[in-house]
């Protein structure tokens, strides 16, 4: 099953502000995360790669395996 990270999270591990994560995000220097109605999460392997890539997001969009949303929100096991 996938892990999901909060915004704190995801914060917390790149050593950064929970508003700065919200602001990279929206220039699109961040992994998309998987919204959910008024829930928005992370998959902690996205950050994970994403940090692995040293934030470079053309490299970790090349590195990031392709997941149907039906597996990533636990329709298929």
């Amino acid at each position: 099953m996938h892990e999901f990270m909060t915004a704190t999270q995801v914060a917390g591990r790149l050593g950064i502000s929970p508003r700065h994560v919200w602001k990279l995000l929206a220039s699109r220097r961040l992994p998309e995360p998987i919204r959910m109605g008024r829930v928005t999460r992370w998959l902690a392997g996205d950050i994970d790669l994403y940090i692995d890539c040293r934030g470079n997001m053309p490299l970790f969009e090349r590195e990031r395996p392709k997941v149907p949303m039906r597996v990533v929100r636990g329709y298929e096991s």
